[in-house]
């Protein structure tokens, strides 16, 4: 995913896999890592970081769409599950700002690191739009949300875990901690 403005600034992103490929996560916790790059034009930060969820690209397609047709008002905004990482909001038609928290941004140069970039805007023409939404459809493809009830093939079916489990109360926990037994 790249989106490209004046005097230099791009963000460039890339989903490269789930967080944990092989582990059954509970629903709503399909988290990415993504690697890219988040220039300001005279400074340039890495990004390494779960920011995103496969459930987050979905969303992010259908508020990439929604901006494309025209359907969204000024100041609508996208958050990420992880809203303290990446926000977009339509400042105008045909124009983004992406905001940052800092979180996973890393300071990839010698010397002391400037803060967070401001929000940067973006004006999107139909031509990068259309292409931004084929690279959030193709990471979509290629991560889709995992069901609920989703286990990687080497290990057994979660209900099998819940029945191995012993089920036991707080209270009982806590009696147990303090008895000594």
């Amino acid at each position: 995913m790249r989106l490209v403005g004046e005097d230099g600034r791009f963000i460039v992103l890339d989903v490269m896999g789930y967080e944990f490929p092989t582990y059954a996560n509970p629903p709503g916790y399909d988290w990415l890592e993504v690697e890219g790059q988040v220039s300001d034009g005279a400074n340039t930060w890495d990004l390494e970081d779960p920011i995103l969820t496969a459930g987050d690209l979905v969303a992010l397609g259908g508020w990439l769409t929604s901006l494309s047709r025209g359907e969204l008002k000024p100041e609508t905004s996208f958050l990420f599950s992880e809203p303290a990482s990446i926000w977009m909001k339509m400042v105008a038609p045909s124009t983004v700002r992406v905001g940052f928290g800092g979180a996973g941004l890393a300071w990839n140069a010698e010397g002391p690191r400037p803060p967070w970039p401001d929000p940067l805007e973006f004006y999107l023409d139909d031509a990068a739009l259309a292409s931004l939404i084929d690279d959030v459809s193709a990471a979509s493809q290629r991560f889709p949300e995992r069901p609920s009830d989703w286990v990687p093939s080497d290990q057994p079916p979660r209900s099998s875990w819940a029945a191995e489990r012993p089920t036991r109360s707080w209270a009982e926990l806590i009696r147990r901690l303090f008895s000594g037994r």
